[in-house]
């Protein structure tokens, strides 16, 4: 699949001011993983995820596998063969105490129940007969604000001595990259990147992810895959006083679809996702709460006042 560069001046600018903020408050991406606190064992990630999954009622469904062979640091596959589905973790792992809360409320809380709750919807497996857009910005925009939700005030360890902020920067800098891209070479943005990414090595492996693909790396372009993860984050924080975020777990709804069908613009009734939420949701009035906390960090006001 190839995916077109956008060209967005405003969430460009977007992502410069949260860069720019983020950097202003910790120096540098590799000064505030070490504020994240030390890395937790394999065993210690094992028994964290399974609690997840206990927690959730989803045992039946989902299964763990540890391996050196990964390519993502966090991921899961699906097998029309298998009942359950497997959560791919890459060996040695890379988690803090928060930072696995945080990726668990991604692939968990938020890609998995949206993709189950998927199969209760009328136009499953029949999206183009009702018209329902594309996903892909709102499903890793929301994957990416729930990520963020252990660093505000209402998450698990938003109240400990140290506060660390609710910044959107990866989202930010891969919008970055992608921009940069369109136009340089990958030693012309590893160079720039310093700005952000003082360590040459997470330089080098940011600038293969966007530069993945080309057979020649001098030249201008890209894999522009990554804008979608703050195009999607901004889109839902800037609607965030109209939208019902349950209603978001209804399935691999996008935003537009979900505006549409609120003002009846579309002829599609559905199916609440009643017990198959994430449990940070158990609390909606916190949830929100934290959704209000991140929006303001990363600057994005809402939409309609």
């Amino acid at each position: 699949m190839s995916f077109k560069m956008e060209d967005d001046p405003e969430l460009f600018n977007v992502a410069i001011k949260i860069l720019d903020a983020f950097i202003a408050d910790y120096k540098s991406e590799e000064h505030f993983r070490e504020l994240e606190g030390p890395l937790i064992s394999e065993q210690e990630t094992e028994q964290f995820f399974n609690r997840y999954i206990e927690e959730l009622g989803l045992q039946d469904f989902l299964t763990l596998k540890f391996t050196p062979h990964a390519v993502a640091q966090t991921s899961i596959t699906h097998s029309g063969s298998s009942k359950k589905s497997k959560i791919i973790i890459q060996t040695p792992v890379d988690y803090t105490e928060s930072r696995i809360w945080g990726t668990m409320h991604h692939e968990i809380g938020t890609h998995y129940l949206r993709r189950l709750n998927e199969r209760k919807q009328v136009w499953f497996k029949n999206r183009t007969s009702y018209q329902m857009q594309d996903f892909l910005a709102t499903e890793e925009g929301l994957a990416c604000i729930n990520q963020q939700l252990e660093h505000t005030l209402n998450g698990k360890y938003g109240r400990s001595t140290l506060r660390l902020k609710p910044y959107l920067f990866r989202q930010a800098l891969y919008y970055w990259l992608c921009h940069m891209a369109k136009t340089r070479s990958f030693v012309e943005i590893f160079n720039a990147l310093e700005k952000y990414i003082s360590s040459p090595e997470r330089r080098w492996k940011y600038v293969l992810r966007v530069k993945r693909g080309l057979t020649d790396t001098s030249q201008p372009g890209g894999f522009f895959k990554d804008q979608c993860y703050l195009k999607g984050a901004y889109t839902i924080l800037r609607h965030r006083n109209i939208i019902d975020f349950k209603e978001l777990y209804c399935g691999k709804i996008a935003v537009e679809d979900l505006v549409a069908i609120s003002l009846e613009e579309k002829s599609v009734e559905l199916v609440s996702p009643l017990n198959d939420l994430p449990s940070f949701m158990k609390d909606m009035d916190g949830y929100m709460a934290a959704i209000e906390e991140i929006a303001e960090v990363n600057l994005i006001p809402v939409l309609f006042d």
